[in-house]
C-alpha cells in the first residue's frame, strides 16, 4: 500500500513556500493517523496514481494530526505551510462553511461532476485560496452510531444520552433526542470506556479498526446518509504546476473517486461481518425514526452550512436542489 509515500515531518520547516519546483516533494496534511483506513483506501492510492502518472515528478510527504490538530489544519494549507489537505469538511467548517454541505449531496461521483456540483464547489474553494482535487465518498449509505446499549424502541431513542458527534451530525443527534459532544476520532475510545459518552457517530467502515467494539456493544441499523473526504491543494501550488501535471492529477482524482465509491460499498458490507465477529450486535431504529434519518441528516448539514456561510450555502442548496442532488425539504 503506497510504498513510495515517505514521512517528511523532519523537513517541513525547510520549504515553506507554496510553489513547486520539478521533483519537489509536496507536504500533505491529513486529519487522520497514517495507518487509518481512510488514508489507506482514499488518500494513498490517489497520491500513488499521481506519482506514477508524473513519473516521480511529484512526490509526497505525509503528516497527520500528531503534527497539526485535526480541527486546525485548513489554515496551514491555505497559507502554504503545507501544500495539500485531506480531511472531512466538517473538521474545517469554520474556515469553509459551504464545503461541509457536500454530505447532504448525492454521493454518486458521476452525477456530482455531470450536474456541476463538483465545479461549483471547486470555484468556492478557490475563493478560499484552495483548489479542489477530489471528493471521495464512503459509499451510498455510509454512516451509523455505535452505542453501549440497545436502542429503546421510541422515535427519539437518544433521549438523555450523550453522543460523540462532530458538527455535521448535530442536527440528526438533536432530532433523535440526544446531546452532541465534540470529540476527535482518537478521543472516542477512552470517552466510551470512561462512560463520558453513551455512543458515537462514525462511518460504517473503521469501527473495528478503531477498536470501538471493545467499548461499545452495538451498532445502529439502518445505516444512513453519506460522508466523504476532500483532498485540497493550496491554490498557489496548483497554479505553479504545468498543464500536463494538472491533467494527470485531475484524471487520477476522477478515477479514484469512482474506485472509492465501489470499494466502500463493499467495505460497508464487510465491516458488518467484522463487527459481528468482534462481538457487536445490531440495534434498530423504529420504522418512523429510520424513515427520516436521511432527511434529518441532510437538514442538519444544510443548517450548519447556513450557520457557517450564510447566503453562500443557501445559494448552493438552491443549485443542488435544482439538479436533484439533495433531499427535498419536508
Amino acid at each position: 500500500m503506497f510504498k513510495k509515500l515517505s514521512l517528511a515531518v523532519a523537513t517541513l520547516a525547510l520549504t515553506m513556500h507554496a510553489g513547486v519546483a520539478s521533483g519537489e516533494q509536496l507536504r500533505v496534511l491529513s486529519a487522520f493517523d497514517q495507518n487509518f483506513v481512510f488514508n489507506k483506501t482514499m488518500l494513498f492510492p490517489l497520491l500513488e496514481k499521481i506519482e506514477e502518472g508524473t513519473d516521480g515528478k511529484l512526490t509526497f510527504g505525509f503528516s497527520g494530526p500528531d503534527v497539526v490538530s485535526t480541527y486546525e489544519q485548513f489554515e496551514p494549507v491555505q497559507s502554504g505551510a503545507f501544500q495539500m489537505l485531506f480531511a472531512q469538511p466538517g473538521y474545517y467548517s469554520g474556515d469553509a462553511g459551504v464545503g461541509v454541505t457536500i454530505d447532504a449531496i448525492d454521493p454518486d461521483p458521476k452525477k456530482r461532476r455531470e450536474t456541476g456540483v463538483w465545479d461549483y464547489l471547486d470555484k468556492y474553494y478557490q475563493k478560499q485560496g484552495m483548489k479542489l482535487i477530489a471528493l471521495q465518498s464512503q459509499g451510498e449509505k455510509a454512516l451509523l452510531f455505535v452505542t453501549k446499549n440497545e436502542l429503546p424502541q421510541t422515535d427519539k431513542p437518544f433521549e438523555g444520552l450523550k453522543l460523540r458527534a462532530n458538527v455535521t451530525y448535530h442536527g440528526l443527534v438533536d432530532a433523535l433526542g440526544g446531546s452532541s459532544v465534540l470529540l476527535a476520532g482518537g478521543e472516542i475510545y477512552p470517552s466510551l470506556q470512561a462512560g463520558l459518552i453513551d455512543g458515537a457517530a462514525w462511518s460504517v467502515v473503521g469501527i473495528v479498526d478503531f477498536k470501538l467494539n471493545e467499548v461499545a456493544g452495538y451498532w445502529t441499523e439502518p445505516s444512513y446518509g453519506q460522508t466523504g473526504t476532500t483532498l485540497l491543494m493550496n491554490l498557489d501550488t496548483w497554479n505553479s504546476l504545468d498543464e500536463e501535471t494538472q491533467r494527470v492529477i485531475e484524471e487520477a482524482a476522477m478515477e479514484t473517486e469512482l474506485e472509492t465509491m465501489e470499494l466502500y460499498n463493499k467495505l460497508n458490507d464487510d465491516e458488518r461481518k467484522l463487527m459481528t465477529e468482534a462481538g457487536m450486535k445490531p440495534t434498530r431504529f423504529t420504522e418512523a425514526a429510520a424513515a427520516k434519518l436521511d432527511y434529518h441528516w441532510a437538514e442538519g448539514i444544510w443548517k450548519l452550512g447556513v450557520d457557517k456561510a450564510g447566503a453562500e450555502a443557501e445559494e448552493f442548496r438552491a443549485f443542488a436542489a435544482s439538479q436533484g442532488m439533495t433531499p427535498a425539504k419536508q
